[in-house]
């Protein structure tokens, strides 16, 4: 297995494989978490997200399965600061309008 980091707070669980290119984050509350030099998020709920960075998209997901909506602040390194109020278990795609790595 290729893991490049792993992570572990009370806060935030993170863990990098290399060879897929894939960033997964457990938040257990909100807060802001840098990851890297280029994307911040910061979630208003305890939520799982899927970094895909060969794709630039996040999946998203409530495993307590009691919230409508998660709202994700991110910061990407071109894109600035966007405001997302996402339904939970669904993907958000990046098209063109990539909100962050790019």
């Amino acid at each position: 297995m290729a893991l490049l980091f792993g992570f572990y707070t009370v806060q935030v669980q993170a863990v990098f494989h290399k060879d897929l290119q894939l960033t997964s984050l457990v938040f257990h509350e909100s807060m802001i978490y840098q990851l890297g030099e280029s994307l911040t998020l910061e979630p208003n709920h305890p939520c799982l997200i899927l970094v895909n960075h060969t794709k630039n998209t996040l999946t998203i997901s409530d495993p307590t399965a009691t919230h409508e909506h998660i709202e994700l602040v991110v910061k990407g390194p071109t894109s600035g600061i966007q405001r997302l109020t996402i339904g939970t278990s669904i993907r958000v795609g990046c098209g063109e309008k990539c909100f962050y790595l790019r």
